[in-house]
Order: C-alpha cells, then structure tokens, then sequence
C-alpha cells in the first residue's frame, strides 16, 4: 500500500507543479503541489470534508514527505480553506485530467453525461451553480466537469466534455 502511494504521490505532485499557486512567494509553509496531492490522496481515501481531509493528512504522517512536504507535518484545515478556495480550478482540473490519463490510458472507453444542482451544507440549493460530468461508468471516475448556465441545456456541453 505504501509502495503504490508513494508512487502515486511522486506522480501527482509532478502533474499538479503546472497549476499557478494563488498565495504570495513569502510565508508559504507547504508548496501547492504538496497539497493539492494530500487533498486527492485523501479524496481517493473517502475524505469529503477539509477536516477529513487535514484529519486524513495528519494520521497518515509517515506518507507527508512522500506526498511532497517537508518532513511530517500537513497543512491546518485553514490553509486548505484558503489555497482550495483560491486556486484555479480549471488549472487544477486540466492537471488533473492529463495525470488521469497518463494513468488509465484508454481503460476509460464507457462514459455516461450527468448533471446536478449543488446544495449547500443545509441541503438548500446553490443559486447557479450547475455542474455536468463526464464519468467513466467502469472506473467509477468523474473524468471531466464543466458549469452550465442557468439557461444553458446540459447537452450542450457534452461535445466539449467528450472533446476533452
């Protein structure tokens, strides 16, 4: 298991050094590859929350140098609020979208379109915020996302979903 992490972190950490890092040069404790890794690693572990995630990070101490910190310390549930909250996301997704393929290659031939309405923490909805997603029905993966518009049909993002 840790063989196969640690494999998977030096990977990731190499694919997430394209995406800009939102934060200034000075004060940055841990490098933004560093913790967009930890937060997918933790992600991929069932980890929905930043807590979990910071929880997920602290338990597992021993792969932090192995996900690209410096030593055995992970971020603080503040840090990753404020670098996830800031960071380019479409950055982040094309990142992760070319690691994805490297990975899989052409394992990921069934797809399935499916749209949803965020929700808030209460269960009330997210006035706009209407994503579609491309799955890989056999991987059980979100393989690419994109927002549509309040008037905009869910099909007509489709093309550009398979383009991608």
């Amino acid at each position: 298991m840790e063989e196969r992490i640690e494999n998977l972190g030096s990977r990731l950490v190499k694919a997430f050094e394209q995406v800009p890092d939102p934060r200034n040069p000075s004060g940055r404790r841990h490098s933004l590859p560093a913790i967009l890794t930890l937060a997918v690693c933790a992600m991929l572990a069932n980890c929905h929350s930043l807590y979990a995630i910071h929880q997920w990070g602290r338990e597992h101490g021993e792969l932090a140098p192995r996900l690209g910190f410096k030593g055995s310390k992970t971020p603080a549930v503040s840090t990753l609020h404020l670098v996830l909250k800031r960071l380019d996301r479409e950055a982040f997704e094309a990142a992760l979208q070319a690691w994805a393929q490297e990975e899989l290659g052409d394992r990921a031939q069934a797809v399935a379109i499916d749209g949803k309405n965020l929700r808030g923490i209460h269960g009330e909805e997210l006035p706009g915020v209407h994503l579609v997603a491309l799955c890989g029905q056999q991987l059980g993966l979100t393989l690419a996302q994109k927002g549509v518009g309040e008037k905009e049909a869910e099909l007509s993002v489709a093309p550009e979903l398979l383009g991608q």
